[in-house]
């Protein structure tokens, strides 16, 4: 397995579930790039952003009631956090970072860590209607 795939892996590993459903887990960001950084994923094989459509739309509604509930469970609040997918995807899987703001991790090593959560290359859940052809 690729290490572009290694999210299908990770999120097939009960130790690494927070959260599930019927339609998507919640696992800790192996390499976190904030104090608090989620991945929500879909069980369904959607590659990435591109591959989405309306009929999606139930499934990310799905996605961001899976990450408003890590957010809950882990005590914190909802406003210190940034949701959205990546414009331009590194990792195989479509995945929905749920991310705390305060950026303060040693894996957030350079630039593009810091772009890839900052700039348009992060495209935030509310803006899904603009993902959707």
């Amino acid at each position: 397995m690729s290490w572009q795939n290694a999210l299908v892996k990770e999120m097939l590993k009960p130790e690494n579930l927070i959260i599930s459903s019927e339609l998507a887990v919640v696992i800790a960001d192996k390499f976190p790039k904030a104090v608090h950084h989620y991945l929500v994923l879909p069980l369904a094989d959607i590659p990435s952003i591109f591959q989405l459509n309306r009929s999606h739309l139930p499934l990310l509604e799905e996605l961001h009631l899976l990450a408003r509930n890590v957010v809950e469970v882990k005590g914190v609040r909802w406003e210190d956090f940034q949701v959205g997918f990546h414009a331009e995807p590194s990792m195989l899987r479509l995945h929905l970072h749920v991310i705390s703001k305060d950026f303060v991790s040693p894996s957030l090593k350079n630039k593009k860590h810091w772009n890839s959560f900052n700039t348009d290359l992060f495209v935030p859940y509310n803006s899904k209607n603009s993902l959707l052809i």
